[in-house]
């Protein structure tokens, strides 16, 4: 593939690119309108400890690194703004990976694949008792896939 044809390649990506950023903003003014994630952080009260001993303790059980990921995540959820805009990124991390498994299926159901698990998860996250390791896990279970797509293509 020639450098031209890459950049060709490369501007026919930007709609789309542009579709996710528009619905990542989506997410913010729906989550900072009528979810109020602050009422999640108050239902929940998960605590965060920057210290060594809190780390190791979350490190040591399966699953931990992640739950500790998502409680970092989780501490900026104490109001609207910071937690809509953490979310709306989760979104498009999960848009932008998804993308990237679903990259050489370009059929009508694509876009129905594409969408699905970002959907899914703020849905999840309309519910306040639902812990924030679910859109932690499911971006990292999105980069696992692709990681494995790389190795059995090599």
């Amino acid at each position: 593939m020639s450098f031209k044809d890459k950049l060709l390649d490369k501007i026919k990506r930007i709609p789309r690119y542009l579709l996710y950023l528009m619905s990542g903003f989506a997410v913010f003014v729906f989550m900072f309108t009528y979810v109020k994630p602050e009422l999640s952080y108050q239902l929940q009260q998960l605590g965060f400890s920057s210290s060594k001993t809190f780390f190791h303790e979350m490190a040591g059980y399966p699953g931990g690194i992640a739950e500790y990921i998502s409680i970092f995540l989780f501490q900026y959820s104490y109001n609207s703004y910071t937690g809509s805009i953490v979310n709306a990124i989760l979104f498009f991390i999960l848009l932008i990976l998804s993308d990237r498994l679903f990259h050489r299926r370009r059929s009508a159901i694509d876009t129905f694949l594409l969408f699905s698990p970002a959907i899914i998860t703020v849905m999840l996250m309309i519910d306040y008792t639902t812990h924030p390791i679910f859109p932690v896990l499911a971006i990292l279970q999105f980069l696992f896939a692709k990681v494995t797509m790389k190795v059995l293509e090599s």
